[in-house]
């Protein structure tokens, strides 16, 4: 009877032990969980492109003043980061042209370090010309000494793609030029009569216009 029971306890013991491992095998398993995390993301390119584009020579001059032709039209080179030109000029008479400062890329600019320089040679014998002293002031892109007028102006940035405002004012330094935008420049020469005539040369004079400029990273 004693070895009955205690085999009896031995079998119910044995069977709880059991009963509780599936237990606790169970709760492992209800208590793990796999996480993750999947993302994507697309990274656009990044370019630095400003140059100039679209040169247009104007065609209507101002009251008083007639067009002179081009010895040279404006001729872009250098990968579009040059433009050169050449006229002769007659008393009253002008010459100019459009080009678009274009920022084509995707990082936002400033233009800064602005300078004109101006270079004067003169003839005394109306053949060959001589280095000269240059008078006159020069400011902002402009110079003028009485009866000779040269300007680079500028318009305000608009989107590439976007008609200019015909809004001109002085390029100075600190000019924002965004992403895919531009400035429309207008270059103007002139030949003036000025008030007081004596000041006018007797010989014939050679310009060299000069207008630097950086474009850096905004």
């Amino acid at each position: 009877m004693k070895n009955s029971r205690g085999k009896l306890i031995q079998n119910v013991t044995i069977i709880v032990l059991a009963v509780a491992l599936i237990v606790m095998s169970v709760g492992y398993a209800a208590y793990t969980q796999t996480l993750s995390i999947t993302g994507a993301t697309e990274i656009q390119s990044a370019s630095w492109d400003i140059h100039f584009a679209n040169p247009s020579v104007i065609t209507t001059p101002d009251a008083g003043y007639t067009i002179a032709t081009d010895a040279v039209a404006p001729t872009l080179s250098n990968k579009n980061h040059e433009i050169t030109f050449s006229t002769n000029l007659s008393l009253n008479q002008e010459y100019g042209f459009y080009i678009d400062l274009q920022n084509a890329g995707t990082i936002n600019s400033i233009i800064n370090n602005i300078n004109l320089g101006v270079q004067k040679k003169t003839t005394t014998d109306g053949v060959n010309y001589t280095d000269a002293t240059v008078d006159g002031s020069v400011s902002n892109g402009s110079f003028t000494n009485g009866y000779l007028t040269y300007t680079v102006t500028t318009t305000d940035p608009v989107t590439i793609g976007s008609t200019a405002e015909e809004k001109y004012a002085s390029i100075t330094n600190n000019l924002a030029l965004d992403k895919r935008s531009y400035r429309k420049l207008y270059v103007l020469v002139k030949y003036n009569m000025p008030t007081d005539i004596s000041i006018l040369p007797t010989n014939s004079e050679q310009y060299t216009f000069t207008l630097t400029f950086d474009a850096s990273q905004a």
